[in-house]
C-alpha cells in the first residue's frame, strides 16, 4: 500500500508542476477546427501519451527487438483504437517464439487542455514488452512451494491508464507526460498501481530526445522480476518525413530485471538493450 501512495503522491506533484510551468509558457501545437494538434506523438518508446490521433487517420509501426507489429486507428478526434502482434526470435535463427495472444489498445482523450490544464487521457493497453514468459515462477516455488507459472510480458503492459501530457515552447518544443497505470492482465506475480513519466524534447524539427521511466511498483516483489530501481529508456526521434519516423531506443539502462532474469537463465534479456522502431502515418 505504502508503494501504491507513493507512487500517487508523486504523480499529483507532477501534474501540479505542470499546471503551474503552464502559466509562463504557451502550447506549442496548432488549433485546426478546434482541435488542438501536438508536434509530440501518442507514445513515447514505451508510455502512451494523452495525444489521440485525427479522425480518419491510421498509423503502421514495427519494432525490432523483439519483433511488434503495430496499427493504429482514430476512430474520432477523440477516440483511437490499435491492435498489434509480435514475438521473440522471429528473426535470426530457430524457431520464433510468437506471444500468445494479440494485444489492443483504446484511448480516450477527455480534455484537449490548454496552457494552463494539460490534456488528459484515459485508455486501456495490454501489449508488453521483451518475451512473453510462461514458464513456472522459480521464487513463489522456493519461497511457498507453489508450482505457479509467470504468464506476463519482460516488461508489463500498462494495461489501464490515466495520462496528462503538455507541451511548451521551451528550447523549441518541450513535451511533458505522466501516467498512473494498473496492468490487469499481468498481475500473477505482483499487482498494483504504478506510475510512469516521459519526455520529448526537440533538438531541430527533425530530431527529438525521448525519455521515459516507469517505477516499476508492479514488479518489485520477492515473486516478480523487477530490481526496485524502475525502468528507464532512451531514445531519438528522427522526422525523415511528416508520414515516416525512425526511433533508435536504449531500454532498461538501470537493468532492472538483470539479477532474476540470470536465475531463469536468461542473463541477455536481463541488460539493457537496443531497439529499433519504424512508424509510418496517413489519412483516408
Amino acid at each position: 500500500m505504502g508503494k501504491i501512495v507513493s507512487g500517487l503522491l508523486v504523480t499529483i506533484l507532477a501534474l501540479s508542476l505542470l499546471s503551474i510551468e503552464g502559466y509562463a509558457q504557451t502550447q506549442s501545437g496548432t488549433t485546426v477546427g478546434g482541435r488542438y494538434i501536438p508536434y509530440g506523438e501518442g507514445r513515447v518508446i514505451n508510455s502512451p501519451t494523452a495525444w489521440t490521433k485525427e479522425k480518419g487517420s491510421w498509423e503502421l509501426g514495427m519494432r525490432l527487438f523483439p519483433f511488434t507489429f503495430r496499427g493504429e486507428l482514430g476512430l474520432t478526434n477523440y477516440l483511437t483504437l490499435g491492435v498489434s502482434y509480435g514475438g521473440s526470435n522471429v528473426f535470426g535463427f530457430g524457431s520464433p517464439d510468437w506471444n500468445p495472444r494479440p494485444a489492443f489498445l483504446a484511448k480516450v482523450l477527455i480534455t484537449q487542455g490548454n496552457s494552463i490544464v494539460p490534456a488528459i487521457a484515459f485508455g486501456y493497453e495490454d501489449q508488453g514488452y521483451g518475451p512473453w514468459l510462461d514458464t513456472v515462477n522459480p521464487f513463489k516455488l522456493k519461497k511457498d512451494g507453489v508450482s505457479e507459472e509467470f504468464n506476463r510480458y519482460q516488461v508489463k503492459s500498462k494495461g489501464f491508464f490515466l495520462v496528462a501530457s503538455q507541451e511548451y515552447k521551451l528550447l523549441g518544443v518541450t513535451a511533458f507526460h505522466i501516467g498512473i497505470n494498473y496492468a490487469i492482465t499481468e498481475r500473477r506475480d505482483e499487482g498494483g498501481i504504478t506510475a510512469y513519466a516521459a519526455l520529448e524534447k526537440s533538438i531541430n524539427p527533425d530530431f527529438w530526445f525521448l525519455a521515459d521511466y516507469d517505477l516499476g511498483l508492479n514488479d518489485n516483489s520477492d515473486y516478480a522480476l523487477g530490481g526496485k530501481r524502475g525502468f528507464l529508456d532512451l531514445g531519438i526521434r528522427w522526422r525523415v518525413a511528416p508520414e515516416f519516423n525512425v526511433e533508435l531506443y536504449a531500454m532498461n539502462l538501470l537493468q532492472n530485471q538483470k539479477d532474476k532474469m540470470n536465475i531463469l537463465g536468461k542473463p541477455d534479456a536481463g541488460k539493457w538493450s537496443r531497439a529499433l522502431s519504424l512508424t509510418f502515418k496517413a489519412y483516408f
